[in-house]
């Protein structure tokens, strides 16, 4: 099977207004039960948790990574709002640590949450890289019918947005590229790829290096 390529690790920068403690209500569960608790944070530990994330993420510390955006989530949804941008950003970091743990039906499911809020704001680019992530995951489950349609609408929306996303649109040229040599339609492969080639020297040069390696 062809490797798909490596997801790009996504971060943002958020500035932050309230600088006294927020409450936060958490529950526990204990022994069968779920107990209702309150702790305080301050909204500005979300960008210094969120560059740890990354970071671990970077290093390929996933199950660190993974634990930090789960801290995150809770956070993001109290400060930002449950439908905000931020938790989908959040969401879709948490995704890819899953995918790069091998546990993909964890990560479509983060996806999945991520893409429904992305849709309800109508972030075309943020839509476009959580259906790559989502594809991404349904190739390396063998799913290749289900992942196509999926990098399509990605590289759709990729190519609608009024400033070029390049960096985001190699990536899902090239893994059409991959699955379609996967699933031996050696033609369409060609196709994506010659098209990333292209794209590569339109907006790079010759001899330069592409934006994006194999894993």
């Amino acid at each position: 099977m062809c490797a798909v390529l490596s997801l790009v690790i996504r971060g943002f920068m958020m500035k932050l207004s309230l600088r006294m403690p927020v409450l936060l209500l958490v529950f526990l569960f204990t022994s069968g039960f779920v107990v209702a608790t309150e702790i305080a944070f301050d909204p500005q530990e979300i960008p210094p948790l969120n560059e740890r994330a990354l970071l671990a993420h970077q290093q390929g510390d996933y199950r660190q990574a993974a634990r930090l955006y789960q801290q995150l989530l809770p956070m993001v949804a109290q400060h930002f709002g449950e439908q905000s941008r931020e938790r989908a950003l959040i969401l879709s970091s948490l995704a890819d640590t899953q995918l790069s743990l091998r546990q993909y039906l964890q990560a479509e499911e983060y996806y999945q949450a991520a893409l429904v809020i992305l849709q309800a704001i109508a972030d075309g680019r943020g839509q476009a890289i959580v259906l790559n992530g989502l594809a991404a995951s349904l190739y390396l489950r063998r799913q290749y019918g289900k992942a196509e349609p999926l990098f399509k609408q990605a590289l759709e929306l990729l190519e609608q947005l009024p400033a070029p996303d390049v960096q985001n649109r190699l990536l899902v040229l090239d893994n059409l590229a991959s699955l379609y040599k996967t699933i031996r339609r050696n033609n369409l492969a060609e196709e994506y790829q010659s098209r990333a080639n292209l794209l590569r020297q339109v907006t790079q040069g010759p001899g330069q290096p592409a934006d994006s390696q194999s894993r």
